[in-house]
């Protein structure tokens, strides 16, 4: 998602803006969070 600069395309890099870093971030928390969920509730069958 381009943080108010209609030239760059869809990649922001982190230290321009931190649009691109924080949604990676929250990416990667999501998926991890997934998987220790998903791990989580094989173990405690």
């Amino acid at each position: 998602m381009p943080y108010g600069y209609p030239g760059y395309p869809y990649y922001c890099p982190p230290y321009y803006g931190g649009g691109g870093f924080f949604l990676a971030l929250a990416v990667i928390l999501l998926v991890l969070l997934f998987l220790f969920g998903g791990w989580w509730y094989y173990t405690q069958c």
